[in-house]
């Protein structure tokens, strides 16, 4: 089995990792506290990893079978004997850790590329009544989760080339833990609750920022109350912005409560959610799953009883089994939650789609634009936004710079960017140095600021003046820009702007930026 294609292409979530809980008194033996942890069921831990095999057929024949409509087979699993060439370059056996897919950085080939990559972090080292150095039970039954072994160690593996290394941040790292929640966002990995030697983690934000070669660590500033202390939750990044907790236990009791954290907007802040519908039941250790059209699906759990949480209906498009979280109007307050019927999914599809056809012109120049590593000038001169989609983003931005007051409150950390002059090729240079403006960058912790003269005498101005102006509407509050002397149409006409926009869009159209 060609492994590496095969890692590449599945879920970034084993099913096989899903905690197998058994009955009894939810203590552990270290740090006694209303804290503790859950009783883990005893299982025998190994270094190998297991990913699917969805090219095996349950007939086992030589060939694929014929496709036939309805689910399909359960996959299969084999064995990843994964290279390991010093000892701590391993995780060795461990429960209650994260592993989070990271994508690639950069274009494949170009200097400074980094493959895909797998992310664990902390986790507990050993179960009770069992030394952490053997990692393997000494007796049947249950155990609990040691806490005083719980970890902050990150280990990565680079799927490409089948190899564990264990890698040290620079940065303040998070406590010790284990029962936490991780998740991606870009190639960034965002750590937040769990439990450790000394009880409940702090509900603070912890930013694993993996975009440079040097891996580093920030700790994210949330105002207001949030979710709090918890452990056994579940977190994932929606619609490519929102990060959402549900569940888990605040160390007195499980809980179903929903907070939503805005990654584009600043300063943070977590909001409680009040979903319509018939939400899951309180549990802990459940787990969730984001779609690409805008739901998050929460499956499964634990209730106070240790008691495996099964809903009683059967019916629906998910079996009963699955709960369905659409946030694809959060921007404007709305909530909803569709329980399992075709017409709910197809209902908050279309919500989805119309407010992402709001917003698709930024979008559209950003995912053509924003390529710090890979940009290269076109080979056709002729741009490819047309005149009334240029007239609809700088009527966007100008909506939002005519919201804006007269002198800009910035709150460092932040980044400040002089004369661009239309030399887009520099700007990317610079983003690819320094990072770059997106959820695959720094944007959630560091904001921009840029002094003006954006266009004129370069060779890409209109590459960069719509660049800023779609990441201005995206990132309204962690992008500013100011108006310098060459923001002017009488200086475009004198300096190359107006003749490149007539030039490039085929009308003149220069006095509609300039």
């Amino acid at each position: 089995m060609d492994v590496d294609s095969a890692m590449a292409t599945e879920p970034d979530h084993d099913p096989s990792e899903q905690p197998t809980t058994a009955n009894g008194a939810d203590q552990p033996t270290e740090s006694e506290s209303e804290s503790s942890p859950p009783q883990q069921q005893e299982q025998q831990q190994t270094n190998n990893s297991s990913i699917i095999n969805n090219s095996s057929n349950s007939g086992g024949g030589a060939g694929p079978g014929p496709v036939v409509a309805g689910p399909r087979c359960a996959p299969t699993y084999s064995v990843v004997n994964a290279i390991i060439e010093k000892k701590e370059d391993g995780p060795g056996p461990r429960c209650g850790h994260t592993l989070t897919a990271v994508p690639a950085v950069g274009e494949e080939g170009s200097p400074g590329y980094i493959g895909p990559r797998l992310i664990l972090f902390g986790g507990a080292t050993a179960l009770e009544g069992n030394s952490a150095a053997s990692g393997t039970p000494s007796s049947a039954g249950s155990a609990g989760i040691r806490l005083a072994g719980a970890t902050a160690d990150v280990h990565c593996y680079d799927v490409l080339t089948n190899k564990w290394s264990r890698i040290t941040p620079i940065g303040e790292p998070p406590t010790p833990r284990a029962a936490h929640v991780a998740t991606a966002v870009g190639t960034m990995v965002v750590i937040q609750g769990g439990i450790g030697p000394a009880g409940l983690s702090a509900e603070d934000l912890h930013v694993l920022d993996l975009t440079q070669q040097r891996p580093r660590w920030h700790r994210v500033v949330v105002q207001g109350p949030g979710p709090g202390p918890r452990y056994g939750h579940v977190m994932a990044l929606v619609g490519q912005r929102y990060l959402m907790a549900i569940g888990g236990n605040d160390g007195k009791r499980p809980l179903a409560d929903v907070w939503a954290l805005d990654t584009a907007a600043k300063p943070y802040e977590w909001r409680k959610l009040e979903p319509e519908g018939e939400g899951p039941p309180p549990c802990m250790y459940a787990t969730a799953s984001a779609r690409s059209d805008g739901l998050l699906l929460l499956c499964g759990g634990r209730d106070a009883n240790s008691v495996v949480v099964v809903a009683a209906e059967t019916g629906g498009a998910l079996g009963g089994m699955v709960r369905q979280l659409s946030i694809d109007q959060f921007e404007n307050e709305g909530r909803r939650v569709s329980y399992g019927t075709p017409e709910s999914a197809t209902a908050a599809r279309k919500l989805l789609d119309r407010q992402m056809s709001i917003n698709s012109v930024p979008k559209k120049v950003i995912a053509h634009l924003l390529k710090p590593r890979g940009w290269k000038p076109p080979v056709r001169r002729q741009f490819f936004l047309d005149c009334n989609e240029i007239a609809d983003l700088c009527d966007s931005a100008e909506r939002i710079f005519a919201s804006e007051p007269s002198v800009l409150q910035l709150k460092a950390p932040i980044k400040i960017f002089g004369d661009l002059h239309g030399q887009f090729g520099d700007l990317m240079r610079l983003f690819d140095e320094y990072g770059s403006p997106s959820t695959a960058g720094d944007i959630a912790y560091i904001d921009y600021l840029f002094l003006g003269d954006y266009v004129d005498r370069g060779q890409h101005s209109l590459e960069t003046i719509t660049l800023l102006l779609a990441l201005k509407v995206e990132h309204p509050h962690q992008i500013h820009l100011i108006r310098g002397n060459h923001e002017a149409a009488d200086i475009n006409a004198l300096f190359g702007f107006r003749i490149e926009c007539i030039e490039r869009m085929v009308m003149e159209f220069g006095h509609g930026i300039g």
